[in-house]
């Protein structure tokens, strides 16, 4: 079963450092094969996008792995994802900012084929050969898609997908993938959850079984959540 993790880089510094307890990082090693995506903000250098998650940030949450015992691997994105430039967004050049146009998974396959616990960041490979920066989510389910895999899991911090964004009771357990437009349309999905919705449901679409939107504040959460043992958050199914 291979999953992937889409974690915002906080909480991989771990302010919520309890979702690395000990039996996850067990569960990593024994029982899944388990990739894991960086989320970073926006940056709009090149060469801050190589600095900063490849030779910085990247390292050092492979080292805090290891430490815990895991065997992880860091694999630059740029190894794995083919972009262009993005488009103007209201007239203003992005800068370094791309789209990703196509992903090679061959090593990310021989590291999972090792049971190595792969981190990749989202830096992609542009059209002109330098770094350019990428949305993660739309990295991690473009990777997801092209790697087959079972179950995509964004962790962040807010209880999933609500009808309310200021109202947890309205959390969202359960939605099918083309009820997205009508709430993107309604006004329930935006921001930021716009294109992680939006490339969730393409996954989907390329096989994916289910994406998952879980609190990784609450402790215990995610494990039970790749171990199919709860709903944590909102289930997006195609």
């Amino acid at each position: 079963m291979l999953v992937l993790l889409v974690v915002p880089l906080e909480q991989l510094l771990f302010k919520h450092s309890h979702q690395l307890e000990h039996g996850f990082v067990q569960l990593m090693l024994h029982q899944l094969n388990i990739l894991w995506l960086l989320v970073v903000d926006l940056v709009v250098n090149g060469l801050v996008v190589e600095e900063v998650l490849d030779r910085k940030v990247n390292p050092g949450i492979v080292r805090q792995l290891n430490g815990l015992g895991c065997k992880a691997r860091g694999i630059s994105g740029r190894q794995v994802f083919h972009a262009r430039k993005a488009p103007k967004a209201d007239g203003v050049d992005l800068g370094r900012v791309g789209e990703v146009e196509r992903c090679s998974v061959e090593t990310v396959r021989k590291c999972l084929e090792t049971k190595e616990t792969a981190v990749v960041s989202p830096a992609g490979q542009g059209n002109d050969g330098g770094a350019m920066n990428l949305n993660a989510d739309v990295a991690a389910a473009a990777l997801a898609g092209a790697l087959g895999a079972e179950q995509l899991v964004f962790l962040s911090d807010v209880p999933g997908l609500m009808r309310d964004p200021k109202d947890a009771a309205t959390l969202i357990r359960e939605i099918r993938s083309e009820e997205l437009v009508k709430l993107e349309n309604e006004g329930v999905i935006s921001g930021g959850m716009i294109p992680k919705c939006r490339s969730a449901a393409a996954a989907l679409r390329q096989g994916l079984r289910r994406v998952e939107f879980v609190d990784g504040r609450v402790a215990g959460n995610l494990t039970a959540v790749v171990k199919g043992q709860a709903v944590a958050g909102t289930v997006l199914k195609g």
